[in-house]
């Protein structure tokens, strides 16, 4: 699949997730949450990186307050170009980031790595191949010297999940797919 193709895909699904009615996108996501929210990998998670949602995205406000409860809650400024992590705290300072994203104010992650990230995605299939969002943030920091996650999950609606998407040199996979319809957990 070429680029232009792989922007074709991103487009198309970036408009079906466009049309769902925000009452749907909310039973989905929740639905969403609490698959992730069951998994081994999440229960057994000390340090969890999560993305804050803007509006046509799998919905993770909330999970990023119910996580703050009993875990140490991560999330992605963008800084110089590069995304860093940045410790959550539960009523602290947020800002807009350069992309109209709401970023934490804080301290940045400064551990040896993360138990679970999740991730946001256009697609994936069920090799744990995604297609971001076209900015390429997240390959650079799992390619870069930062902190690994043990454990890296993206997040989606049910159709998001296609039949194929070619992996470059450069793209880390999933390890874990959460949709509103299933829990794909990717063979290695």
């Amino acid at each position: 699949m070429s680029g232009e193709e792989k922007a074709q895909l991103r487009n198309r699904m970036l408009a079906l997730r466009k049309g769902i009615p925000d009452e749907e996108k909310h039973e989905m996501s929740k639905s969403i949450m609490e698959r992730l929210f069951d998994l081994e990998e999440f229960h057994d998670a000390k340090t969890v990186a999560f993305y804050l949602s803007k509006k046509d995205e799998v919905d993770t406000w909330a999970m990023v307050e119910e996580a703050a409860n009993a875990k140490e809650v991560l999330l992605p400024i963008v800084k110089e170009k590069s995304l860093k992590f940045v410790y959550y705290e539960k009523n602290g300072k947020m800002v807009r980031g350069p992309y109209g994203i709401m970023e934490p104010v804080g301290s940045e992650f400064s551990g040896a790595g993360m138990d679970l990230m999740v991730v946001p995605l256009a697609a994936a299939d069920r090799g744990g191949n995604r297609i971001g969002m076209g900015k390429g943030y997240y390959d650079r920091y799992l390619n870069g010297a930062g902190p690994k996650p043990k454990t890296l999950a993206g997040l989606c609606f049910g159709f998001q999940v296609v039949g194929d998407v070619p992996a470059e040199a450069h793209d880390v996979p999933l390890n874990i797919i959460i949709t509103n319809k299933e829990t794909v957990r990717v063979k290695k």
